[in-house]
Order: structure tokens, then sequence, then C-alpha cells
């Protein structure tokens, strides 16, 4: 299940995690999905709002149908002053407000990539049919698209060498890293602590 991509993927293309209870197929929770993305109207999100839009724009079905992505020890920074959008550095930014500022954000994650529980490997491995690869230190933009909406993006690519195999996916409600702070306000830009512990937040 090798991907190369970006966690703006949900941004880009039309959803196939759309459906409760998808994550059933895989053996997993389903992903995190966003109805609403305009909040804050104005300004720079909070630390609660970048956690979400994250997880929701990283989160989802991919190679058609076939990969479960999902997130967890999940530890984000939100720069509150942002900057103005730079179109040859930030083209993962889709359909960024060119008149707005977009804001940066530096984290580390750790990415799970399942197969269905029908497939050769979740077959061979029940429970087990995932696996799994870090990043730390990662940065991406949160922006306003022209249409309101809020997106917030790290950039990665998949090296299935680095991956840990043949693991469970990540429990229902686990997506922060232990000590990371879903509802710190804004700040400036920090060097994320490497997670070492599963973490919990209410969606």
């Amino acid at each position: 299940m090798r991907m190369l991509g970006a966690s703006l993927a949900l941004a880009a293309l039309p959803s196939l995690a759309v459906r409760a209870g998808i994550g059933d197929d895989f053996g997993s929770r389903d992903p995190a999905v966003c109805l609403l993305r305009y909040d804050p109207a104005k300004g720079a999100l909070s630390q609660a709002q970048a956690n979400r839009y994250f997880l929701c724009d990283t989160e989802k079905v991919g190679d058609l149908g076939a990969t479960m992505v999902l997130v967890n020890e999940l530890r984000l920074s939100v720069d509150a002053k942002g900057r103005a959008l730079d179109p040859k550095t930030d083209t993962y930014a889709l359909h960024a407000d060119p008149t707005l500022p977009v804001y940066p954000i530096n984290g580390d994650f750790r990415l799970y990539q399942c197969g269905r529980k029908t497939s050769a490997e979740g077959m061979a491995n029940p429970g087990h049919a995932c696996h799994y690869e870090e990043y730390f230190r990662r940065t991406g933009l949160c922006w306003k698209n022209l249409g309101g909406e809020w997106h917030c993006a790290i950039p990665y690519h998949v090296k299935p060498t680095r991956s840990v195999h043949s693991v469970a996916p990540p429990r229902a409600g686990d997506y922060l890293a232990t000590g990371a702070d879903p509802f710190a306000q804004p700040g400036g830009r920090s060097t994320p602590a490497k997670p070492t512990k599963r973490g919990k937040v209410h969606r």
C-alpha cells in the first residue's frame, strides 16, 4: 500500500470516506469528517481548530478504496501571526484565497495505512493489517479557500522501508500525543517534542 501524497488530499479530491461506518470494512474507526469549515470567520485558528482541520484533510480512504489512512500521536503548533500566500512555494494550499493570510503549522504525527479486512494482508493478519510511519518536525499550512472554508495540510512522502508493519489501527478517539494541548490558543512557532504515548481527544 505505497502512497505518495500530502495531507491536502481531501481538499483536492472527492472523498470516498463519506458514509458512516466505513471503518468497519478496514477493522478501524471512521476517518475524521468536518461538515463545517468556516470558523474562525476572521483571524488565526485556535489549536483545536487546526487539529481538527488537519485530521479531516489527512484521514481518508485512498488507493481507489483499498486503503484507510488514519492519524494519531498528533502534536501541532500554529503560527498566530500568519503571512502572505506565496504562489511559488505554497502550491499545496489548493484554491487558497490570495487576499487572506496563511498560517504556518509545525508538527509531529503518526500516519497509518490499513488494508481492507478482505485484502490479502487483512486475511493473513486479522486485526493487524496496518502499517505506520512517523513524521517529526514537519511544516505545513492552514488556509482559507476561495469558498471561505479552512484547510490544514502538511506534505508527506511515505517510504515503506521506514514503516512499522502488521499493526492494529489506532483506537476510536485516539488522535493526540500525550501532553499535546487540544485547546491552546494560537501561539508562535515551536518545535514539538517527540510523541511517546497515545492520548485522546473527544470530537
